[in-house]
């Protein structure tokens, strides 16, 4: 600390920080295979459903879920990866939107299963999160990525947030 001229350059600090960025990533890797008891007790749709109530206790988010059937379309992989888009897009939305209210649409289109994670609140410059490289939207591309699936963001400021995600139904082709 008494050292911030030299600090930046210092050889041995920037091989800690990589070390610790490296830890950081294992552990974000090993939390991210945890799969939550609920998806397997109950279900995606139930699964969900218990996580936005949790969610909205605790801030005060209202949040809407509306499903079609969908049980069974999934693999486990794929069901594991949606849930996980699907907390992250309303634990951002709770964070940072600044929405009294969200909203989250499950349903079968095109032999894909898609969820749509709206809210009303205050958005943001999806350009600018990219060249900031926003690690949650990074997180959610690359799950979708990882059972064939995709992410689609819709943002602005000023005009709330929607993250429309698609994941192939298991057995069906992919495209």
């Amino acid at each position: 600390r008494g050292r911030p001229d030299g600090a930046a350059g210092d050889p041995g600090l920037d091989e800690v920080r990589d070390g610790l960025a490296a830890a950081v990533e294992r552990l974000r890797r090993y939390a991210s295979d945890l799969r939550p008891p609920a998806l397997d007790m109950l279900g995606l749709v139930p699964a969900v459903e218990a996580y936005t109530r949790t969610l909205a206790e605790s801030t005060g988010l209202e949040i809407q879920v509306r499903t079609e059937p969908i049980a069974g379309l999934l693999t486990p992989e794929a069901e594991l990866a949606l849930y996980r888009i699907i907390q992250e897009a309303l634990s951002n939305a709770a964070r940072h939107s600044g929405a009294a209210e969200a909203e989250v649409l499950i349903g079968r289109e095109d032999g894909h299963v898609v969820a749509t994670i709206a809210d009303a609140g205050r958005g943001f410059d999806l350009a600018e999160a990219e060249r900031s490289g926003a690690i949650g939207l990074l997180g959610m591309e690359e799950r979708a990525a990882w059972v064939g699936g995709s992410v689609h963001v819709q943002s602005e400021p000023g005009g709330g947030t929607r993250v429309i995600v698609r994941i192939p139904v298991q057995g069906e082709e992919r495209g």
